[in-house]
């Protein structure tokens, strides 16, 4: 019977051993498991991040394509007109970039709009930025829409050609506005003759009266 008991409880202390080692090595498994599934994570969210880079360089390249064509296409007087209205809008009376609220006439989607946009002034420009800390023109607009769930192009030249056109006479508060032509700058109208925009490097965002630039269309979203 010793003999017996002796074995029994040899085999009953092998059999210990290896449930302990069989538990060691599923406990490993799961934690090399836990590991790959995060190490595939951050993969994953690298891929992603460059991949928006390259997105993020791509349009911004496309911009810089799209103004040196226009600033190619311009002759001496025209270049010469531009630079002075840009001029004319920095110093044109009721211009603004000091934050305030908006107490306008616009409603609805109009409004929400207005009231995101107006919560950035004061922001930089800044070319091929779509926010939060800085804006190019177009930049603003989307992201202004965006904040009311109206989804608009990424471009000047994009928001133009989806866009329903409206008249000048006709203009509601939240109607895009485009100065110039219908690719190089654009900004919101927020009623009483004034519009908000994202205005060119070393500007921040501001107020002007419509007309500190030339108007050329305008469309609604």
């Amino acid at each position: 019977m010793t003999v017996v008991s002796d074995k029994a409880e040899m085999l009953g202390r092998t059999r210990d051993r290896q449930a302990d080692a069989l538990r060691a090595l599923e406990s490993k498994q799961r934690e090399l498991a836990q590991e790959r599934a995060t190490a595939t994570q951050r993969l994953e969210d690298l891929e992603q991040a460059r991949t928006e880079a390259g997105e993020k360089k791509e349009e911004v390249q496309g911009k810089l394509r799209e103004a040196r064509k226009l600033l190619n296409s311009l002759t001496a007087e025209q270049r010469a007109r531009m630079e002075a209205a840009q001029e004319r809008a920095d110093a044109a009376p009721g211009s603004s970039d000091a934050p305030a609220g908006y107490n306008g006439p616009a409603s609805g989607r109009g409004r929400t709009a207005i009231e995101f946009a107006y919560a950035q002034l004061g922001k930089p420009y800044e070319w091929g930025s779509t926010g939060p800390n800085s804006y190019d023109c177009s930049g603003l607009v989307g992201a202004a829409w965006r904040s009311a769930g109206v989804s608009l192009p990424r471009t000047v030249k994009q928001m133009y050609d989806a866009g329903r056109k409206v008249a000048k006479s006709d203009l509601q508060p939240g109607d895009v506005i485009y100065w110039y032509n219908d690719s190089q700058h654009n900004g919101m109208y927020v009623g009483n003759g004034k519009a908000i925009h994202a205005p060119r490097t070393g500007k921040n965002i501001e107020i002007v009266p419509l007309d500190s630039m030339p108007f050329f269309a305008a469309s609604r979203p």
